[in-house]
């Protein structure tokens, strides 16, 4: 019957579910895995991201009736403000234990960010108080996301502990902690399920508009203007799989020539080989050689072990190869990677199978 795999982070305890047996998602895995252990780009520092109020800066109100989008220009930030509340008065200090009292409520990184949000939108005075503060949540909920430096392997459903290489947990301890001191499966840990998706501001944004609609529409402008994100652009071309824990890397010019071999697109009938092939990626690169799993069982015609990958529980990343300048200290395993992707390949979508 085969067995289920759970991809797991074990530094964040994370774990993507892939919801079905390695055969049946190895070569359509989408660019998730590849996109979270790219190395991200710096955030923009705090005056950029979140903004110091200026009084009198002119920000404009968006309308849309329709099918007609208009800007009109309003005054949203008075010159003078005169601040109301008592909280207001309220040592500095005190005012900032009142962001951790939320940090201790709050049942999630981004629900914590909205919280956050919320009352420093409430007036000049909280804005300048809360600034660094959502900043540094800002920070954490973007390291969140981002799997690269970490520990990666992709575990099967029949994984025995005693098949766990020494080098995947750090200490006895630690090993303890991922399986109840030897009682459960590592498969069982009760990892964070993750969806792989990117960081992105304008998530936070829906969710403060599903919480809070009539406040969020009606001061969304003046939030637009005073916390700025834009996503950044996707890494340069071509990039470069490291393997931190053992200096190796897999280029993904390599990985281009090796597709460039199956083009033009051999055509078998209803089924188009090289076309196919075009569309694998770093993730599955990097999934042919982090799978970790007791039964051979995988669902696929390979008979080599992949359920016992070379690179279980290192650590990696991706970089634009533009941006990298290799030493002497790594060694280049392209064509050894490749190689057994390409046999992996062959063998499950053979000449003829599907004419």
């Amino acid at each position: 019957m085969g067995q289920h795999w759970l991809t797991v982070n074990l530094d964040t305890r994370q774990a993507k579910e892939h919801g079905g047996k390695l055969g049946e998602f190895l070569f359509c895995l989408g660019n998730a895995l590849e996109t979270s252990i790219q190395v991200p780009p710096p955030l923009p520092n705090i005056d950029d991201l979140v903004r110091a109020i200026k009084p009198g800066d002119i920000v404009y109100k968006g309308y849309h009736s329709k099918n007609l989008d208009i800007a009109e220009p309003s005054l949203l930030i008075p010159k003078t403000a005169t601040q109301s509340s008592r909280l207001v008065n309220l040592l500095v200090d005190m005012l900032h234990e009142i962001y951790a009292h939320l940090k201790r409520l709050a049942n999630s990184r981004t629900n914590l960010l909205i919280d956050i949000l919320s009352l420093s939108a409430t007036c000049q005075a909280l804005w300048e108080v809360g600034r660094s503060t959502m900043y540094h949540h800002i920070q954490r909920l973007a390291s969140s996301v981002s799997w690269n430096g970490h520990r990666i392997l992709c575990i099967g459903s029949s994984l025995d502990n005693s098949d766990i290489p020494e080098n995947v947990f750090r200490t006895p301890e630690e090993e303890a902690r991922f399986t109840d001191d030897g009682e459960s499966a590592l498969y069982e840990y009760n990892f964070t399920r993750v969806t792989g998706k990117p960081f992105n501001l304008d998530r936070v944004f829906l969710k403060l508009s599903q919480h809070w609609p009539r406040y969020y529409y009606r001061n969304m402008h003046a939030i637009d203007h005073l916390l700025v994100y834009s996503p950044p652009p996707p890494m340069a071309r071509p990039t470069v799989l490291r393997n931190l824990t053992r200096k190796e890397y897999v280029r993904e010019t390599a990985l281009i020539d090796l597709k460039a071999k199956y083009l033009p697109v051999v055509s078998t009938g209803s089924y188009d080989l090289g076309e196919e092939l075009q569309k694998v990626g770093m993730s599955e690169v990097l999934m042919t050689r982090i799978c970790l799993a007791s039964d051979p069982s995988v669902s696929m015609s390979y008979d080599g072990d992949i359920h016992q990958g070379a690179w279980v529980g290192d650590r990696f990343d991706i970089v634009s190869s533009a941006e990298w300048q290799v030493t002497a200290s790594w060694t280049d395993v392209s064509d050894q990677v490749l190689k057994d992707l390409e046999d992996i390949w062959k063998s499950e979508f053979p000449p003829g199978r599907y004419s």
